[in-house]
């Protein structure tokens, strides 16, 4: 396959992707729900108000909690990304925190029953933070060099608490 090609395929899956995720976090119509335009122009849905960690999850689904740790970050002034993505179809729950974000956030994020890989992103979905081995081992080199991301197991009607985004030495 030549590398126009591949290039016009990417571009494809990203407009897909962006589409879905618009049209299935909003309801179906984002101007029913309100939009934020980033930067890039590109529409981002408003904040959903944080679901109580303690308080049960709709029938049907599962609820994960925990921190997004944010000390010491210099990019989360235009906002964060919150996402649960579901191992293996790769389908994505997500919550918006808008910037600037200042102190770290306490979330509660329903999702489908199923297998997650949790962790935030800029609004260009450039990951940032990961729930990884890392987070597991108490954030400290001396004690955890892994910062493999943690497969997080939902049950139905379950509540799965400290689930903490908080590994960015992944990426250095």
């Amino acid at each position: 396959m030549s590398l126009k090609v591949l290039g016009i395929i990417t571009g494809v899956m990203l407009i897909i992707t962006i589409l879905l995720f618009v049209f299935t976090a909003g309801g179906g119509n984002p101007e029913d729900n309100g939009t934020v335009v980033d930067g890039t122009g590109a529409e981002v849905m408003e904040s959903v108000p944080t679901l109580d960690p303690e308080s049960p999850p709709t029938e049907g689904m599962a609820k994960l909690a925990g921190r997004i740790c944010v000390s010491g970050l210099s990019r989360e002034d235009k906002g964060l990304m919150l996402v649960a993505e579901r191992i293996p179809d790769r389908e994505q729950f997500n919550r918006y925190f808008p910037g600037p974000i200042n102190e770290d956030i306490d979330y509660a994020l329903e999702v489908v029953p199923g297998s997650y890989e949790v962790f935030t992103e800029l609004l260009d979905r450039q990951k940032l933070g990961l729930y990884s081995q890392y987070v597991e081992c108490g954030l400290t080199p001396e004690r955890c060099l892994d910062h493999g991301m943690v497969q997080v197991q939902a049950q139905e009607g379950q509540i799965v608490q400290n689930i903490d985004v908080c590994d960015y030495e992944w990426v250095r």
